[in-house]
């Protein structure tokens, strides 16, 4: 049983794909498994994950596809599937650093009750650069006014966790899914 199951929904995400695929290749900490939730993409999205697999065979790899059920239903299919011990979780169009597998592992070890990490984000692009700090949200009002500070590419949570408590598939949720999970 891998450490890590990373799941990465994917919906016409064929411009970013490639790159968020090689920055888990690229991990130091390589006791993971990597799952796909091709979410009904109408792109190049498919062909795109079949090369990357015949050029990547010793990556533990696989992908499903699905009809477009949304966000929630591609993320809380992967988890269903996941052997990992810690879920990790990763948007087709954002990047991890080398070292994030690797500072998660250590930190879960350091504190072996958690049941879950989030981190800050460096974000670049559209000519800005900045880093999106983590807090702990005290309150609801906390969260409403200082914003969500937990983006789904800096969380990894306990998988029989998760299990227990799913990312919202309802479409009155959608894209702010993760962050009703994190209310409740």
């Amino acid at each position: 049983m891998p450490f890590f199951s990373i799941i990465i929904p994917a919906y016409n995400a064929a411009r970013s794909i490639k790159a968020a695929l090689d920055s888990v290749k690229e991990q130091s900490f390589q006791d993971f498994e990597l799952i796909v939730i091709n979410d009904g993409s109408t792109d190049s999205t498919v062909e795109l994950l079949q090369q990357w697999k015949q050029q990547h065979p010793g990556v533990k790899f696989e992908w499903r596809n699905q009809p477009n059920r949304g966000l929630g239903n591609a993320r809380n299919r992967g988890i269903q599937i996941a052997n990992g011990t810690f879920i990790a979780l990763l948007d087709a169009d954002d990047l991890w650093e080398k070292s994030k597998l690797w500072e998660v592992y250590g930190l879960l070890q350091n504190k072996p009750d958690a049941e879950a990490v989030f981190h800050q984000v460096r974000t670049t692009g559209l000519k800005k650069n900045r880093v999106r700090k983590a807090y702990l949200p005290r309150s609801i009002e906390e969260l409403l006014i200082r914003g969500n500070p937990i983006v789904p590419s800096a969380f990894v949570m306990e998988r029989h966790t998760f299990r227990n408590f799913a990312f919202s598939e309802k479409p009155a949720f959608h894209g702010a899914e993760d962050l009703h999970l994190w209310i409740r």
